[in-house]
């Protein structure tokens, strides 16, 4: 009975998704952008990290962003962004259960030394059920790239 439970509270809560973006992320404000993949799944969940990372680079490019498709190229430059998308998940039975978290950061600096990162666009999002998490992790990139495309958090991340 938990285990039902626990099954129907992940597939109401599977399509919940919060994603913002600073409205001062465009591709003037933007000289470069990585866009990194974080595979944290087991048993298979999500097998088509390549094309993600492909769907996620040329949407980028079709947006106007100029995107490295070098690792870190760049990244000392301040107006030098990445874009990490994290997929989470494991095999339950024939079903992937699990999350996806998309970020986009820059490294903040103190003169030379790098102090941390400065997030500027982020989204969660929980998925449950599904036979593998491909599907939902395109899905999750094209909701968040929407906010990409126009965003509307008020941060100003160049002052």
């Amino acid at each position: 009975m938990k285990k039902l439970l626990l099954t129907a509270i992940m597939i109401i809560f599977s399509n919940q998704a919060l994603a913002w973006v600073s409205k001062d992320f465009t591709p003037k404000n933007i000289s470069l952008i990585n866009v990194v993949m974080s595979d944290a799944t087991s048993n298979e969940c999500w097998t088509n990290i390549n094309e993600s990372l492909k769907y996620t680079e040329d949407q980028l490019e079709l947006a106007g962003f100029k995107v490295s498709k070098d690792k870190m190229q760049g990244y000392i430059n301040n107006k030098h962004f990445v874009l990490q998308i994290t997929v989470s998940g494991s095999r339950y039975g024939d079903l992937c259960f699990g999350s996806i978290r998309t970020e986009i950061y820059k490294a903040t600096r103190d003169n030379a030394m790098l102090v941390g990162n400065l997030m500027v666009g982020q989204e969660g999002k929980v998925f449950a059920g599904y036979e593998d998490a491909n599907k939902v992790t395109i899905e999750a990139i094209n909701t968040f790239l929407d906010q990409v495309r126009i965003p509307s958090w008020g941060l100003n991340i160049y002052k």
